[in-house]
């Protein structure tokens, strides 16, 4: 899988301090990626999961202005449940998260912001796409 990215690759230490910042270890496999390619994007682009189909993956959140990823994380509030970071987006506002649910790897959802608008249970607007970093990738294509 190719990335791509206008920005240049972060030092190490950055990843690190989000993670601090936030109080969550990433997947090393996506560290890796963030750091070479902060605000990239791959090129394959679209993702099957649930309901959705042919979701577009616009690409990750940066490691500084524009789009960083604190930020994004701080502005969600508490639209976002609790051990929910968001690293990526679509093209229409919506959010690929991490989302820890025991001590293990963090699983990988959507979170959907007309479904949350719609409903005061934060939990309806939260989707399942993958039990990891590595399989969301894995789902990862391009479309016909």
């Amino acid at each position: 899988m190719r990335w791509t990215s206008q920005f240049s690759a972060v030092d190490k230490l950055q990843i690190i301090e989000i993670e601090e910042t936030l109080g969550v270890v990433f997947p090393k496999d996506f560290s890796d990626i963030l750091r070479q390619y902060p605000l990239g994007s791959s090129e394959d682009e679209v993702i099957d999961f649930g309901q959705f189909k042919e979701k577009v993956f616009a690409g990750l959140l940066n490691v500084g202005e524009p789009d960083d990823l604190i930020t994004v994380a701080k502005s969600m509030g508490d639209a976002l449940p609790e051990n929910t970071v968001p690293f990526g987006t679509d093209p229409f506002g919506n959010l690929f998260c991490f989302r820890w649910m025991n001590s293990g790897e963090p699983q990988v959802v959507y979170w959907d912001h007309e479904t949350y608008g719609r409903t005061e249970d934060i939990e309806k607007s939260i989707f399942f796409v993958a039990a990891s970093w590595k399989e969301f990738l894995s789902k990862l294509y391009t479309p016909a």
